[in-house]
């Protein structure tokens, strides 16, 4: 089973992922459109400037790595892998709502690939290795970026400056 799983995005603090994302053709795309509804804010300024981004509300923190991760969507879903369930961590605010939910889809097939849209992972990984199994399932999980192989050039670097788990 094919899932496109959605972190939380929180890995967007990093001045660098931010940097790094601004080269991905879809996200200066979605950047674009974005900034046409919104007049107060430079969008692509606030993506390369630590400073103006902390000083932003966590809300709109969390919009913007929404559309970050969308623009990621977009750009996988013109890959080869065909995906059969999208699960959005952000959507859950409850951890042990979370942890159900995960356990539910993980005792439906006996193999799954997580594509994993943050950029970077999240606590995934280790919530999948605290589920208890009677016959465990095979769990790959693929980071859409390092995979993508027009972008793999310079996103391995990015991820151990980061210290993103993988």
């Amino acid at each position: 089973m094919n899932i496109a799983y959605f972190t939380r995005g929180e890995s967007i603090q990093d001045i660098e992922i931010r940097a790094q994302l601004l080269r991905i053709p879809e996200v200066m795309a979605d950047l674009k459109l974005a900034q046409n509804a919104i007049s107060n804010v430079d969008l692509v300024s606030l993506m390369g400037s630590q400073e103006l981004f902390l000083k932003t509300p966590m809300e709109f923190r969390a919009k913007l790595a929404q559309l970050l991760q969308e623009a990621l969507y977009k750009r996988w879903k013109m890959s080869t892998v065909k995906c059969d369930a999208v699960i959005e961590r952000r959507r859950f605010e409850i951890l042990e709502d979370w942890r159900k939910s995960l356990n539910e889809l993980l005792q439906q097939s006996k193999e799954f690939h997580f594509y994993v849209l943050g950029p970077g992972f999240d606590d995934l990984e280790y919530e999948i290795g605290k589920i208890r199994f009677k016959s465990p399932p095979q769990i790959f999980l693929h980071e859409v970026i390092s995979e993508d192989p027009m972008l793999d050039w310079f996103w391995p670097t990015i991820m151990q400056g980061a210290k993103l788990s993988a």
